[in-house]
C-alpha cells in the first residue's frame, strides 16, 4: 500500500470514527457491521482507481515515448541525410584525386607551369584545392550543425521528460484531490443516510411501543369501565331492591299512621 493510499484510509478511518460518537443510536453493533463494509467498499473503490490511473499514467508514458522516438528518428534521418551527402562529395573528391594521379603532388609544390604540364591541369588543380576547402568547411558547418542539433535535441528530451513527470504529478495529485472529495462526500451522504435510517427506525420502533402501550392502557381502561358499570348496575339492582322496601315500610307507616288516629278517637 502507497503512502497516499495509507493516508487516504487514516482519513477515510477518522473520519467514520468522528460521525460514529457524534451519532447516538440503539444498533450500534449493527452499525458498525455495515460501517466496516463501506469502509471495505471505498478501499476497494481506490484500489480500483489506483489500478486505472496506473493504466491511464502508462499509456500517457507511451504517448510520450513514441513523440520522443519520432523526434530521434526524425532528427536521426536529417542527420543520416546530410551524412550521406558529405560521403557521396567525398567519394567524388576521391575519384578526382585518382584522376589527377601524380600531378597533384608536382602542383602542389609549385604554381609555375612545367613544360610537360598543361592550363588544364594547373586549373584542375586550384578547383580541386577549392573543392577540399569548400569541403572541409562544409564538414565544419555540418559538425557544427549536428552539434547544435544534438544540444537541441537533448533540451528537447530534458524539456519532455520534466513535462511528462509534472504532468505525472498533477495527474496524481488531482485524481488523488478528486478522489479524497468524492470519498469525503459519498461518506457523508453514506453516514447521514445510516443516521436518517436508524433514527427513523428509533421513532418507527418507539412509535409502534407508545401504540401498543396506548392500545394496553385503553384495553385496561375498558376492562376497569366493564367492571365500574358491573358494580353500579348492582350497586343500582340493590337500590332498587332497598326502594321497594322502603316503598314497603312507608306503606306499613302509612298504614300505621291512619290506623292510630282510628284507636285514639276510640279512646
Amino acid at each position: 500500500m502507497s503512502v497516499n493510499e495509507q493516508e487516504l484510509q487514516n482519513n477515510v478511518e477518522k473520519l467514520v470514527d468522528n460521525y460514529m460518537k457524534k451519532s447516538k443510536s440503539y444498533h450500534r453493533q449493527r452499525s458498525s457491521i455495515s460501517m466496516n463494509e463501506e469502509q471495505r467498499d471505498f478501499t476497494q473503490e481506490i484500489l480500483e482507481k489506483e489500478f486505472s490511473k496506473s493504466a491511464l499514467m502508462e499509456e500517457l508514458s507511451k504517448q510520450i515515448q513514441q513523440i520522443v522516438d519520432h523526434l530521434i528518428q526524425r532528427h536521426l534521418f536529417d542527420f543520416q541525410n546530410q551524412l550521406l551527402h558529405i560521403q557521396n562529395e567525398l567519394y567524388q573528391l576521391k575519384s578526382k584525386q585518382f584522376i589527377i594521379g601524380s600531378q597533384e603532388s608536382t602542383i602542389k609544390q609549385t604554381l609555375v607551369l612545367s613544360k610537360n604540364s598543361s592550363f588544364t591541369d594547373f586549373n584542375d588543380q586550384f578547383l580541386f584545392e577549392d573543392q577540399i576547402k569548400n569541403l572541409k568547411n562544409k564538414i565544419k558547418n555540418l559538425k557544427e550543425e549536428v552539434n547544435q542539433k544534438t544540444q537541441s535535441h537533448d533540451s528537447l528530451i530534458d524539456m519532455l521528460l520534466d513535462q511528462q513527470k509534472d504532468l505525472k504529478e498533477n495527474l496524481r495529485k488531482n485524481l488523488f484531490d478528486i478522489d479524497v472529495k468524492s470519498i469525503e462526500k459519498r461518506m457523508h451522504d453514506q453516514i447521514r443516510l445510516s443516521v436518517e435510517t436508524q433514527s427513523r427506525d428509533f421513532v418507527e420502533t418507539k412509535f409502534h411501543q407508545f401504540k401498543q402501550i396506548v392500545e394496553q392502557s385503553n384495553q385496561k381502561q375498558k376492562e376497569k369501565d366493564a367492571v365500574m358499570w358491573t358494580i353500579v348496575n348492582e350497586c343500582k339492582s340493590e337500590m332498587d331492591k332497598l326502594n321497594l322496601k322502603l316503598n314497603g315500610v312507608n306503606s306499613l307507616l302509612q298504614e300505621n299512621n291512619n290506623w292510630f288516629p282510628q284507636i285514639w278517637k276510640r279512646k
